[in-house]
């Protein structure tokens, strides 16, 4: 039979040695076979107390383990019913809940799970062995769901009654079995009770490395350990271990595929959610996606299964319409610079009209300026006929702005089927009519980045023509912002899709405040390989999007980064 396993054989060759020695291969449940996408286990009980809003919970629900281990002395192992028979009653519901959750988070280690379908094609008896008040259902169900099927036994302490901590479970296993225990051979990531025990009462045994330890013990981690220590919620422990993980898991990944995972996906989700969750409320028909910042998230948006009835549109308004086509916003310099340079680009005996002084209201007035914006409006009016709207409650989605162009210019268009915008940050003194989700006084330190984050791959919109825009030759810089984003968008789309698959029904919505402090303290700890990259992608800091400067010179001129 060929091997289809692909196993990491500098970290698994002894164990691989080991099994074909063996008769039968014991195996640990938690941190061996699967994994909980948190990086300690008492945060799984952090989490359900945040999402179920139920202050005190946690630790409610530990200090009721205690009592329950001290209550029933004559009990080598308790029990969840146990352990719920000392929490206060308002807590009773969560003993069904807590079981669910673990069933939907639990991950298959896939390290694991190839040395476990090794065994299996070398036609060795498989047992599973665990120390774990959870029932045998419960526990089964998650295996078997994670791809760990066919073994021939499980031992679960709470169903037996004893633990593997003081042997007992081992006797039992031996007994049970009624073999000798040097033909087990037992896997397993505690050093006590998966490695010392087993072999004080005759088994072989490997003690299998914890991988958090193994991936804090990365110099390239070490943000995410100052992440998981200074994180003000469960969120925080949730995302950086989901980081673990995928880096056990997947191995090998180019870096802004992992900076979309562990940056970009977050955020986008997140957003995304909050956007989503007004949606529904709103019976929204549509739900226009503003070019270039709308990309990942109307992506995003259509892995919601809540969004199905919600017509979800990527559509482009770009700042020149406004500009020149509406005329609109002159009075900002940087806008009549653009609006100039267009003019002047297609009427270059015009840059006289621009040096005189000469009133704005005049200038307008001129009939060939006049004829020239009309016709960009004309051409935007053709792209804007063809999108085909579901209805007349449409929403708008943008990152933020100053003056809210988009939106005035969807408004101009649809003036009553567009009921509001959705932004990230908008502009203090905007008047728009707007859900302003950056609602708190927390800053977003490098907050030029997040745009990156979140922008399309292609170049900005220079003219419409044919129902069809028109975009910007690419530059040097362009072409090296689109190399990147093609890899950071594959980890931000992964990001969402394994967090919507790992929460499932208890996905929670994550604040504005949390976001900003997971981004404000990943943005603290960059690393070299953080720094080096961020030299070879560029800021395009004005309307023209001609004038560029590396995301680094950023970070060192305005935030003072190193």
């Amino acid at each position: 039979m060929k091997s289809i396993f692909k196993i990491n054989l500098n970290r698994t060759s002894k164990i691989l040695r080991a099994i074909d020695k063996a008769d039968i291969i014991s195996f640990d449940i938690f941190d061996t076979l699967l994994l909980r996408p948190f990086v300690h286990p008492f945060d799984v009980f952090s989490y359900l107390e945040e999402f179920f809003n139920i202050p005190g919970y946690k630790n409610a629900r530990l200090q009721a383990e205690n009592q329950a281990r001290e209550s029933f002395p004559e009990k080598r192992e308790i029990t969840l019913d146990d352990i719920y028979s000392f929490v206060p009653e308002k807590f009773y519901f969560m003993k069904s809940q807590e079981e669910e959750f673990e069933l939907t988070i639990l991950q298959a280690n896939q390290e694991t799970l190839d040395i476990y379908n090794y065994a299996k094609q070398k036609n060795k008896s498989i047992i599973i062995v665990s120390d774990m008040y959870l029932s045998k259902d419960v526990l089964t169900k998650s295996l078997h769901k994670n791809g760990f099927v066919g073994y021939d036994k499980i031992f679960i302490s709470s169903d037996i009654g004893c633990r593997k901590s003081d042997g007992a479970l081992f006797k039992y296993v031996q007994k049970y079995l009624n073999v000798s225990e040097k033909s087990i051979l037992h896997i397993g990531d505690n050093i006590e009770s998966d490695y010392r025990i087993p072999r004080k009462f005759g088994f072989n045994a490997i003690l299998y490395t914890p991988i958090i330890k193994s991936f804090f013990a990365n110099k390239k981690h070490v943000k995410f350990e100052k992440i998981y220590k200074e994180g003000t919620s469960a969120i925080f422990s949730l995302l950086v271990g989901m980081q673990i993980i995928r880096w056990h898991n997947k191995k090998k990944s180019s870096y802004w595929e992992d900076i979309g995972y562990s940056l970009g996906g977050i955020f986008i989700y997140a957003y995304v959610k909050f956007i989503v969750d007004i949606l529904v409320k709103k019976s929204a028909t549509d739900v226009f996606f503003v070019a270039r910042d709308g990309y990942m998230l109307s992506k995003v948006f259509s892995l919601f299964d809540e969004t199905r009835m919600i017509k979800n549109h990527y559509v482009y308004a770009p700042r020149f319409v406004r500009i020149v086509g509406l005329r609109e916003g002159l009075e900002n310099a940087s806008y009549f610079q653009f609006f100039k340079e267009n003019i002047v680009k297609n009427y270059p005996h015009y840059e006289n009209l621009f040096s005189r002084e000469i009133s704005l209201e005049n200038i307008l007035k001129n009939k060939d300026i006049e004829r020239y914006c009309t016709s960009v409006l004309t051409e935007y009016k053709k792209y804007i006929n063809t999108l085909k709207v579901a209805g007349n409650n449409i929403y708008m989605v943008d990152l933020g702005s100053n003056s809210a162009s988009a939106q005035k210019i969807l408004s101009f268009f649809f003036p009553n089927e567009l009921k509001a915008g959705f932004y990230f940050a908008l502009g203090k003194k905007n008047k728009v009519s707007s859900f302003i989700y950056d609602n708190s006084s927390n800053p977003l330190f490098f907050e030029e980045f997040i745009e990156f984050l979140i922008t399309s791959q292609e170049c900005p919109i220079v003219n419409f023509l044919n129902n069809e825009p028109v975009f910007k030759k690419p530059d040097v810089q362009d072409l090296k912002n689109t190399e990147s984003l093609k890899l950071l968008q594959q980890g931000e789309f992964q990001f969402v899709k394994d967090i919507k698959h790992i929460l499932g029904k208890f996905q929670k919505d994550v604040s504005s405040d949390i976001l900003k402090k997971y981004m404000n303290l990943f943005f603290q700890y960059l690393t070299d390989v953080d720094i080096e990259n961020l030299k070879h992608i560029f800021w395009f800091y004005e309307p023209s999007h001609t004038k560029s400067v590396p995301f680094y010179d950023v970070l060192k001129n305005k935030y003072g980064v190193r």
